[in-house]
């Protein structure tokens, strides 16, 4: 691990510890956070979203598929790009390269850090909004967003989850002369064949 990803892992163990001081026994807090950075995120930290952003979804409606590593494994990702209500969307698929049993050893419901959704997502049910404060912010600057993105202005992140279908989304908003999003969704899947 190189200095600047030592310092990265360093800053997020630190934001991490902060907000589950709320509840130092939140072992089901500990382990989404676990799934979400070691199992979910590492692979894709140094994944190239700029150059497959500004290469090939350069229109509405483009498509790229591509291979990614994780676990020894490839795994087959997508990347798209849409135009929604006049908000540009970039979104890529990544599969859950992780053991499926991560997704049911965290419990959601009734947890004060989640919020279940009040619409389907995805044409699913049973999805629920993390709500803290301080992980939002972490895996922003874990995945660089606003450099992804080539954009200094605020904006705001949203973690979708959910258990049942092994389904996670990190939705990254940008406000600028026109609406921009990167979402990025984690879904069950299976490694490419050779």
């Amino acid at each position: 691990m190189g200095k600047q990803d030592y310092y990265r892992q360093q800053s997020f163990n630190d934001v991490l510890d902060s907000e589950q001081q709320n509840d130092d026994d939140d072992d089901y807090l500990k382990t989404f956070e676990t799934l979400l950075f070691e199992e979910l995120l590492w692979p894709i930290r140094k994944f190239n979203f700029t150059n497959i952003i500004n290469n090939n979804l350069l229109y509405d409606d483009a498509k790229h598929y591509g291979l990614i590593e994780s676990n020894s494994l490839k795994w087959l990702y997508t990347a798209d790009r849409k135009m929604i209500n006049n908000v540009r969307i970039y979104s890529f698929r990544f599969a859950n390269s992780c053991n499926p049993d991560y997704y049911e050893s965290f419990i959601i419901t009734n947890h004060p850090f989640f919020a279940p959704t009040k619409q389907p997502r995805h044409g699913l049910e049973g999805w629920y909004k993390y709500t803290g404060k301080e992980l939002p912010k972490t895996i922003e600057n874990y995945l660089r967003v606003e450099k992804i993105m080539n954009e200094q202005v605020s904006h705001k992140t949203k973690i979708f989850v959910n258990n049942q279908y092994e389904r996670l989304d990190i939705e990254f908003y940008f406000q600028h002369y026109y609406p921009k999003r990167l979402t990025i969704t984690f879904e069950s899947g299976y490694p490419a064949t050779p």
